[in-house]
C-alpha cells in the first residue's frame, strides 16, 4: 500500500531470479476499497505478529534448528538445478527460432 489507493501483491524481489528464473510475479492495483481493505488485513497480521529476536532465534534449541539444515541444502540444489534447466531451455529456444 502506498497513498491508500495503490497496492502492490506478489511473490516477487526485485532481482534478476525472481523474474527470470523463479516465475515469481506481482499485481499492481489501483482501486481505494482494495487498498482499503488490504490495509486493513495488514495491520490486523501486524498486530498479531511476534518480533524476532536475532539473539533468541539463534539460542534455539538443536531440535527446532535441526530441520533448516536439509531443507537450506535441498533448496540451494533446487536452485541450482532449476538454474541450469533454464539455461538449457534458453539455448534450446534460441536454437529453434534458428531453423
Amino acid at each position: 500500500m502506498a497513498d491508500g489507493k495503490l497496492s502492490l501483491i506478489g511473490t516477487a524481489n526485485m532481482g534478476y531470479s525472481s523474474f527470470e528464473l523463479n516465475f515469481e510475479v506481482n499485481v499492481l492495483l489501483y482501486h481505494k476499497p482494495i487498498a482499503g481493505k488490504l490495509s486493513q488485513v495488514f495491520f490486523t497480521d501486524l498486530e498479531a505478529a511476534e518480533k524476532i529476536d536475532t539473539e533468541l532465534w539463534c539460542r534455539r534449541p538443536a531440535y527446532e534448528q535441526l530441520p533448516e539444515k536439509p531443507a537450506g541444502c535441498l533448496a540451494r540444489c533446487c536452485k541450482i538445478f532449476h538454474q541450469v534447466g533454464s539455461c538449457f531451455f534458453y539455448y534450446f529456444k534460441r536454437s529453434a527460432k534458428r531453423l
